[in-house]
């Protein structure tokens, strides 16, 4: 039996709300501000180094979905230095949870989970929750030398790092991306040995 159903186009809810959204800014900061001295002129002048040849302007999106009580899915959209996290269902409403802007493009955003120890600086390398920790999530997002968490309850996290980092699909793993460079010049020189 053939049937037919008339095809339509998947669009995200990110890619609508960005249009709307301001894009990246920069807040004013007064002159007689203690922050003003502590480098931020200089920061402000380096926002814009990176390490990659070229970053392309790139959109992708992530879905999850939650059926327990009431069915929704939450959709992680990303848009060059813009992500979109928004919740509900396709053919219903929807809303944004957060928009975030960062300083450079991002390269993946993802839903992440971390277990802090109750004795907040103690590292913990258990990987069980158990009584150890409390479980904090949230949006974990990855730019070219930035790591950045941010957390349900508002707060936010951000490590540098000294190398570009290799994103996978649906987990990150922290280790140094090579570039084709290094490549060619750790083969150079096992010729020369």
């Amino acid at each position: 039996m053939i049937t037919s159903c008339d095809t339509q186009d998947f669009i995200p809810f990110g890619r609508d709300y960005i249009r709307r959204h301001p894009g990246q800014f920069q807040i004013k900061r007064k002159c007689d501000s203690p922050i003003a001295d502590q480098g931020f002129t200089l920061f402000n002048s380096f926002k814009e180094i990176t390490l990659q040849d070229s970053i392309k302007q790139k959109e992708s999106w992530v879905f999850r979905e939650h059926g327990r009580d009431v069915v929704f899915d939450e959709e992680l959209y990303v848009n060059g230095t813009t992500v979109v996290w928004s919740r509900g269902s396709q053919g219903n409403f929807r809303t944004v949870v957060k928009a975030f802007t960062m300083d450079t493009p991002v390269l993946q955003a993802l839903w992440a989970s971390f277990v802090i120890s109750p004795g907040g600086n103690t590292v913990d390398s258990s990987s069980s929750m158990g009584s150890a920790g409390k479980e904090q999530k949230g949006i974990c997002t990855v730019e070219s030398s930035t790591v950045s968490f941010f957390d349900l309850d508002g707060g936010e996290y951000s490590s540098s790092l000294p190398f570009q980092v290799k994103t996978w699909k649906t987990f990150i793993i922290v280790e140094a991306h090579i570039i084709i460079s290094e490549q060619v010049r750790a083969v150079f020189y096992k010729i020369l040995l």
